[in-house]
């Protein structure tokens, strides 16, 4: 009985937290580096990885269009010049969203938000550019736009060093 009723607690603790973005989570989801860096703010049009606490349940967008509200999250952004847009999102989860910053968000420093449920988080400042130069990689190394280019020799040739270097 004393652990069903500490996970009663748990759950609803978790159903009504306020969800809590980290002031340094909010990432390019190419290369994860921090907005402080070069190459490190969120370009127009691209995807963006948001760390925090009690951001939701697990979700998965798995259909076009993606949808601005995902499991009763959504993720919100205000310009300076009081322009709000929302983002649509790939996957939400307890502790981390993918989402994709609007095109028409402005280059510049704005904030960022999620409501989950009609609770709302902070806001956390976000750098917006107009591009960046932030690369995906598969597990080998190999650089997600240009996987999709190689040519089918040498996709092949890349199969045949990687079982090699299993043998």
């Amino acid at each position: 009985m004393p652990l069903l009723l500490l996970l009663s607690c748990l759950s609803a603790r978790t159903a009504g937290a306020q969800p809590v973005l980290y002031s340094d989570g909010v990432v390019n989801a190419a290369s994860f580096l921090s907005p402080s860096v070069p190459g490190g703010a969120i370009a127009k049009g691209s995807i963006f990885t948001t760390f925090g606490e009690d951001l939701g349940g697990t979700f998965d967008a798995g259909q076009f269009p993606l949808p601005t509200t995902l499991g009763g999250v959504q993720a919100s952004i205000a310009t300076a010049d009081g322009d709000n847009f929302r983002a649509p999102l790939l996957y939400v989860s307890a502790n981390q969203v993918n989402a994709i910053l609007p095109s028409a968000v402005p280059a510049g420093r704005h904030q960022l938000w999620f409501v989950r449920d009609g609770q709302s988080s902070s806001d956390v400042a976000i750098k917006v550019v107009e591009a960046s130069g932030a690369v995906s990689s598969t597990s080998q190394g190999i650089p997600v736009a240009a996987a999709g280019c190689l040519s089918p020799v040498l996709q092949k040739l890349i199969s045949l060093r990687n079982a090699a270097s299993l043998a």
